[in-house]
């Protein structure tokens, strides 16, 4: 059994370990050799010797690489900007339109050379339909906000033109228009309403739905007044309501 000091007293290595500088067995230093052997066979494909079978397990790296904080071995290299570095550890240049990347392909990139702009992993020249050129220094394409079919930045007011099924309001797409403004279906269009009107159905004083406080609602013509004509009453909801035939007037039917 080997020993390793602590408090001037010796205490026992990790039964697998040749050597250490603690109890446990991530405190190796030197491995016993049927260990190295077995727990090599057992590893992550990144580790020379490990306590695990997790990547995070590795106790030692192979040559070229180093154990980082969460216990990852790692290449020391570094790739220069237009290139990648592969599983081998060697640095591979990246595709064309690439400024920097993970593999060799097109759909690898990360960022892209100018003019090109980044959508998704692979560079291209504009942005389509529904996404927008964003104004960083990264040159890549931003997702238009769910309604636009076109759009100038991701919020709802940034929309140039929507999806179908979607009406046009100042900026925005809008499923269902605001209220006093009603669906133009020619043009998909948020319309307002006549001033008199709190909801229509189309443009002009007599297609009102309901109308603004301060106006009474003649159903009959689609039309909000300011006092009922005559032969008709107002009732609590603010509605005319016509009178009884024998009736000029009336406070009620």
């Amino acid at each position: 059994v080997r020993y390793f000091s602590s408090e001037n007293e010796c205490v026992g290595c990790h039964v697998d370990c040749a050597s250490c500088d603690g109890p446990s067995f991530d405190d190796c230093s030197v491995f016993d050799f049927l260990t190295v052997c077995c727990v090599s066979t057992d590893c992550d494909k990144s580790c020379l010797t490990c306590s695990g079978h997790e990547p995070s397990d590795c106790l030692s790296c192979s040559a070229k690489k180093h154990k980082d904080a969460s216990g990852h071995c790692v290449w020391d290299s570094q790739c220069s900007p237009g290139s990648y570095l592969d599983q081998n550890g060697e640095c591979r240049q990246c595709h064309a339109l690439c400024q920097n990347c993970s593999g060799p392909n097109r759909d690898h990139c990360l960022s892209c050379k100018p003019p090109h702009l980044l959508l998704n992993s692979t560079c291209v020249k504009s942005c389509p339909l529904g996404y927008y050129a964003e104004k960083n220094s990264e040159l890549s394409c931003g997702l238009c906000h769910f309604g636009c079919e076109s759009c100038v930045g991701r919020h709802s007011q940034q929309c140039v033109t929507c999806k179908t099924g979607f009406f046009k309001h100042a900026r925005s797409c809008v499923e269902t228009c605001p209220q006093s403004h009603f669906k133009n279906m020619n043009t998909m269009t948020c319309q307002q309403c006549d001033p008199s009107c709190s909801q229509c159905s189309g443009p002009g004083n007599q297609n009102c739905l309901k109308c603004r406080k301060g106006f009474v609602y003649l159903r009959k013509e689609g039309r909000c007044l300011q006092s009922c004509p005559e032969g008709y009453h107002v009732d609590r909801q603010s509605i005319c309501q016509k009178c009884h035939p024998t009736c000029k007037t009336c406070d009620r039917k």
